[in-house]
Order: structure tokens, then C-alpha cells, then sequence
């Protein structure tokens, strides 16, 4: 067999037909059958979907069948290898074949007797048939796959390529779209939470990823299973040294605020906004400052309890100049949103805060911009502030300084602005706090000043 196998001339179809009719054949011995399979076992690892095909054509998936119910370790822990190199090619017939042939069933009745090594082998043999549809995954989660996992949530002397593995299978089970349904899942916590404290990175991001789908499933269970979640612990990741971890603590940061008021509590409650700006003041990574960015326009929405615990960490300074500075204008696009939603939303006192921390010179700085959406939230923050000032008793300076800041030049200008939204909003601010000359029809005005515009770029 080593020098028939061995031979380079002998093409691979005739190979995989000496070994599948070898292992057919009930009087090959035991330790023949074990090279065998180690010979197809290499063959699986080599990475190639053609070779893979070859092998499924040769018809070894029914001999990888009755490999399953061997006594033999060092056959299972092959064949198993094998199992989990076929399901994992994609666009293939092969899976549809494993269940034919029963072999995930087979799998699962293995898991509660298998050693670490083979376990971790069938944690990626169900972990890839489960990827191959949304069929496939319902069944898989149906099984007791997923209790299997759970059981490892206190690792003690278990291998960590065991738990990594469990891991990855966890994570196609729960990001598989369309998702699964939240209650085959949310099982899955516990394990989360013990691993949350390891420093094994790539477990780290594996488990986050795997949160981060749970929390996207269903918006109105959010609530119910942060009772549950170390909610502290994915707070404090969010300033992890590496990159991936980091930006998948802050994703989950970002959908719990996005959630209702009582998520909104729970984050802020376990110190949420401290450790956003701890992450504005330690990255370097602009990636990073936009997600805190956006994760603080959500809490500003409101109540003004939320937005007072951000004006208690001094953010708004901060926000400002990323507004104003920052070369990135995702970042500088959603610190002004967050300003403008604590405007927008908040008390009298607080909108004067945020003028007095630099609030208003970032909305007229940004009121250059090109982005019809952001514009529009900006004046109707300018408008907010500006209406309040009307309103007090004693006059307020928020009028004062923002003609001095060059606000009302701006506002003109945008009288040109192509979106008509944009124009009716900057008139009714002009008129409603600024003296204006009395033109004609503030339409014809604009109708006017267009044309004229038109007629200097025809002359030059």
C-alpha cells in the first residue's frame, strides 16, 4: 500500500480507490485501517476543494459513516478531521450528503463520551455543516450542541484549543443570517460571561462577536438579558489594546444605548460615559473616536438625566473640538451630532452649558458642510438655542455670540443652498431673532440671488 499510494505517476482518483475499497474490505486489519485513514486524513488537511471533491466522489463519506462508531481513537479523531474539511467547502452537495448518510447525528451522540482532542474536532464538524444553511444551523441548535458548550463555561484543566473551538462554533451558530431565534441562544450567556475575564485575544473577539449577534437578534429582549451580562467587564473592553476587541465592545456599547431608556441606565450606571472618554483620550485610532461619538449621540437623545451625566464627564469641550479639529469627518460629523442632540433635548441649563463648553462654535463651523441630513440637525439645535434665548427674562448672550462668531453671514449664505428644506429653516431662523433689510419675497430673493450666481460662473 505505502509504495502504491507513494507513487507520483498514480493519479489521485486511483488512490482514493485502493483506500475506500481497502477500507470496505472487513479482513483489512486495524492497523492498516488506521493508516488509511491517516493517509485520507492528509489528504483533507491540504487544504484544496478539489481533492475534497475527489474524496466525496469516491465515496468515502459512508465509509467515514461506520468510521464513527469505531473504537478506535485514533480512527475517530481522523474521520472526524475529515468530516469537518468536507462541510467546510463551500457551494457544495457535500453536507446534504453527511445528512444523508446521518453523519451529524452520529456527531452529537459522539459528544458526551469524545475526548477533548476529538470533541474539539466535532465542535468544527457541526460548527461547519451548521454553516451551510439556515436549515442546518436550526438543527444543529436543536441538538445538545449547544449545552455542550455551555458546559465548558467553567474551564478548569480543559485544553484552551477546546474552548477556542467552542467558541468559533458558538459564533457561526449565533451570526448566521437571518439569525436564529433569540431563545436558542441566549443560552449561550453564561459561557460568555465566564470567558469575558480571559486574556487568550482571539477567544475575547470570538466571544464579543457572538455577543454582539445575540444583542442584534430581538431589540425588545435587550433589557432582559443585560440583567444577566457582565455588562462592567464589556465596558472596560472597550479600551483593550487591540484594535478588534476594542471596536466590538464599543459596537455592543453602541447597540445597547441605541436600545430603550432603561439600557441607556444600565450602561451609564456601570460608569459607560466615564470609560467613553477614557477611549477618546487613550486611541489613536480615529475608527474608534467616531463609534464613542455615536454612542454618545444616542445617550443625548434624552432624558436630561442622560444628557447631564455626559456634561458631568466634561465631554462636551471634547466633542467640540473633534467638531472642529479632527481630520476626519465621520468623527467631526458625529461629535456634532451628539452636541446638537443635548441641544435639541435638553434643559435650559444644560443647553447653556453646552454653548459656554464650545457647543455653538462647532454648529457654525459645520455649518460649511455638504451633508443636507447633518445640516438640517444643526440649525434645528442653532434654532433650539435661539429660541430659548428669546424666551428668558434677562437677555442671554447666546444671540450675541453667535453673530460674533460669524453665524449670521453663514445663515445667508445658506439661503442658496440647493435643498429647499435647508432654505425654509435658515429664513425662519433669520426672521424670527435677527432684524432683516426688507427685501422682496424672500422666494424671488432667492430665486434672484441663484440667477445671479448662474451669470458670474457663465462670465468667468
Amino acid at each position: 500500500f505505502n509504495a502504491e499510494l507513494g507513487k507520483t505517476e498514480v493519479a489521485l482518483k486511483d488512490k482514493l480507490r485502493i483506500v475506500v475499497n481497502a477500507l470496505k474490505d472487513s479482513k483489512t486489519p486495524p492497523e492498516l485501517c488506521c493508516a488509511l485513514f491517516w493517509f485520507l486524513k492528509n489528504l483533507a488537511t491540504e487544504d484544496k476543494d478539489s481533492i475534497i471533491e475527489e474524496m466525496v466522489q469516491s465515496g468515502v463519506i459512508p465509509i467515514l459513516r461506520e468510521a464513527l462508531q469505531s473504537k478506535n481513537e485514533s480512527i475517530l479523531s481522523a474521520s472526524t478531521l475529515i468530516i469537518a474539511n468536507i462541510a467546510a467547502v463551500p457551494d457544495s452537495p457535500n453536507v446534504k450528503e453527511l445528512y444523508d448518510n446521518s453523519v451529524p447525528d452520529l456527531l452529537i451522540a459522539l459528544l458526551p463520551t469524545a475526548t477533548p482532542a476529538t470533541k474539539d474536532l466535532i465542535f468544527c464538524g457541526l460548527g461547519n455543516i451548521a454553516a451551510d444553511s439556515v436549515q442546518s444551523r436550526n438543527y444543529v441548535l436543536a441538538t445538545r450542541l449547544p449545552e455542550e458548550i455551555v458546559a465548558l463555561h467553567k474551564p478548569g484543566n480543559v485544553k484552551a484549543s477546546l474552548i477556542q473551538q467552542a467558541c468559533w462554533t458558538m459564533c457561526a451558530l449565533c451570526k448566521a443570517q437571518p439569525y436564529p431565534p433569540f431563545d436558542s441562544v441566549v443560552g449561550f450567556v453564561p459561557f460568555i460571561n465566564n470567558l469575558l475575564f480571559v486574556q487568550d485575544e482571539e477567544i475575547l473577539e470570538l466571544i464579543l462577536n457572538a455577543l454582539l449577534s445575540i444583542l442584534a437578534i430581538d431589540s425588545s429582549r435587550v433589557s432582559e438579558l443585560l440583567k444577566t451580562l457582565h455588562i462592567e467587564r464589556v465596558i472596560q473592553l472597550m479600551v483593550h489594546s487591540k484594535l478588534p476587541i476594542a471596536k466590538l465592545a464599543l459596537a455592543i456599547a453602541d447597540t445597547i444605548c441605541l436600545n430603550t431608556e432603561e439600557c441607556v441606565s444600565e450602561f451609564i450606571k456601570v460608569n459607560g460615559v466615564l470609560a467613553l472618554r477614557c477611549v477618546v483620550m487613550q486611541t489613536a485610532y480615529e475608527s474608534l473616536t467616531s463609534k464613542v461619538c455615536l454612542v454618545l449621540a444616542n445617550i443625548m437623545v434624552g432624558p436630561v438625566e442622560h444628557i447631564q451625566e455626559v456634561l458631568n464627564a466634561n465631554f462636551i469641550s471634547t466633542l467640540a473640538n473633534l467638531a472642529m479639529k479632527n481630520v476626519d469627518y465621520k468623527v467631526r460629523r458625529e461629535a456634532t451630532w451628539a452636541i446638537a442632540n443635548g441641544c435639541i433635548k435638553g434643559s435650559q441649563y444644560q443647553k447653556l452649558r453646552i454653548v459656554k463648553e464650545g457647543g455653538l462654535n462647532a454648529f457654525i463651523f459645520m455649518l460649511d458642510t455638504k451633508e443636507t441630513g447633518l445640516l438640517l440637525i444643526v440649525l434645528e439645535a442653532i434654532e433650539k438655542l435661539l429660541e430659548q434665548d428669546r424666551k428668558t427674562d434677562e437677555e442671554s448672550k447666546v444671540k450675541e455670540l453667535f453673530e460674533d462668531l460669524g453665524g449670521i453671514n453663514k445663515l445667508e449664505e445658506l439661503q442658496l443652498h440647493e435643498s429647499e428644506e435647508v432654505y425654509k429653516k435658515v429664513v425662519t431662523i433669520l426672521e424670527q431673532n435677527f432684524k432683516l433689510e426688507e427685501t422682496t419675497n424672500p422666494n424671488e430673493e432667492r430665486k434672484l440671488n441663484c440667477c445671479s450666481l448662474e451669470l458670474v460662473a457663465y462670465w468667468h
